[in-house]
């Protein structure tokens, strides 16, 4: 009030940098505190008057919405990604924790403009299961809101097993055969097994070494019979799935099993040949001559295996033989020699069934197999598509095998 004269102007300061004029006023804090609030009253004969006060404003708690996260099951190993908004006053800022259920938690990122933010975070869960995730904001006056989102299911995910490492080598009857593998694996509070197939009726447990997801599985074991094993490795985690590998062949020898002669024929299929693309249809005759033996103490046989196919232009000669299984009936010989007279890495196997042996079934068969060391590219197979440890099929022409 001005007895002598008329108020002309009214000016506010409210203590946080903003202003105001008229004889009321509003305003709205940003954030909370005590603030000093200030009036000044001016007449029309330029009469000055002040009045303070103070303006006492409460925090109050952040709004947080509801946590955006998976609802289809994660794998576990997998980053799980979740988000939540948030409101609060324009002035606060935050910080936000995320309890992730599994007895971790980690500071979530927030990103906030005047009153309005999320929060965002990523967890990786090594073991499968189901969570409640719980995220809570703060603000800088310490008061404090959570929201939660259950159930977040987190499911297995099979091992990883690695190629198997077995030897190239022929191994000798009785002598111990050692392979390993290693593994991988996303979980990693995973535990592993795993068990040996070793192709000849018997079976056993590998050894496991691991950490923090990464082993490796070793196992031995000693043949008592010679031929050609396939070995097979599976790997099982702790929450029941496998991974397989296999390893073909381990060509298993016996010295004193005996030694293997023959001349004979057999006919070539359509397709037996891949030296080239003109041979693919060629077929006819192909002539063998075998004459294998182990001399005693030897770890490799000596003599000689030679093929001719005339109609697609293929003459091999072996000398350079590495092993030679004989099992019951049958005896597989590999080695290297030259093709057409051109000296390089060409690998063969030949697999000889003597009929007149025990179990020979009375029919003498044959199956030869020559490739490249190099490139693998088969340069000719008689039994085209079978596994290499596949029985031979493929009747003599003429001519005879013998096992002695």
């Amino acid at each position: 009030l001005d007895p002598n004269g008329t108020i002309t102007a009214y000016q506010w300061t409210f203590g946080d940098g903003a202003t105001g004029t008229g004889s009321t006023a509003q305003h709205t804090y940003g954030h909370f505190g005590t603030y000093a609030v200030r009036l000044i009253v001016t007449d029309n004969d330029a009469l000055v008057d002040t009045v303070f006060t103070t303006a006492t404003v409460a925090n109050v708690a952040p709004v947080l919405g509801a946590v955006v996260a998976p609802s289809a099951p994660q794998p576990q190993g997998s980053a799980v990604a979740i988000s939540a908004p948030f409101t609060d006053a324009a002035g606060d800022t935050h910080s936000a924790v995320v309890d992730w259920g599994d007895g971790t938690s980690s500071n979530g990122v927030v990103s906030e403009l005047n009153g309005s933010g999320s929060v965002a975070a990523s967890h990786v869960y090594p073991t499968p299961g189901s969570y409640t995730i719980t995220v809570t904001v703060t603000d800088d006056g310490s008061l404090a809101t959570a929201q939660s989102f259950s159930p977040l299911t987190v499911v297995n995910v099979a091992p990883v097993l690695g190629a198997i490492t077995a030897p190239t080598d022929p191994q000798a009857v009785g002598t111990p055969v050692s392979i390993s593998a290693s593994f991988t694996d996303v979980g990693t509070a995973d535990t592993h097994d795993a068990t040996v197939n070793w192709g000849d009726g018997f079976s056993s447990a590998g050894s496991i070494s691991e950490v923090s997801g990464s082993g490796t599985t070793t196992a031995s074991h000693s043949y008592t019979t010679p031929g050609l094993y396939t070995i097979t490795v599976t790997l099982r985690d702790n929450g029941g799935l496998t991974s397989v590998q296999s390893f073909s062949h381990v060509a298993v020898y016996d010295v004193n099993a005996g030694f293997l002669t023959g001349g004979t024929w057999i006919t070539s299929p359509a397709g037996s040949c891949q030296l080239n693309a003109g041979c693919a249809a060629s077929t006819g005759k192909t002539t063998v001559e075998m004459n294998v033996k182990y001399d005693k103490g030897a770890t490799a046989p000596k003599g000689s295996v030679k093929a001719k196919f005339n109609a697609a232009g293929i003459d091999f000669d072996a000398r350079t033989l590495d092993w030679m299984v004989v099992s019951g009936a049958v005896a597989r010989v590999q080695g290297r020699g030259t093709l057409n007279g051109v000296s390089g890495e060409f690998v063969f196997q030949l697999t000889a069934n003597d009929g007149k042996a025990a179990g020979g079934g009375g029919v003498d068969r044959l199956r030869l197999k020559i490739w490249n060391r190099a490139t693998n590219a088969v340069v000719y197979d008689s039994q085209m598509g079978d596994a290499v440890t596949a029985a031979p099929t493929t009747p003599l022409g003429g001519g005879s095998i013998s096992m002695h």
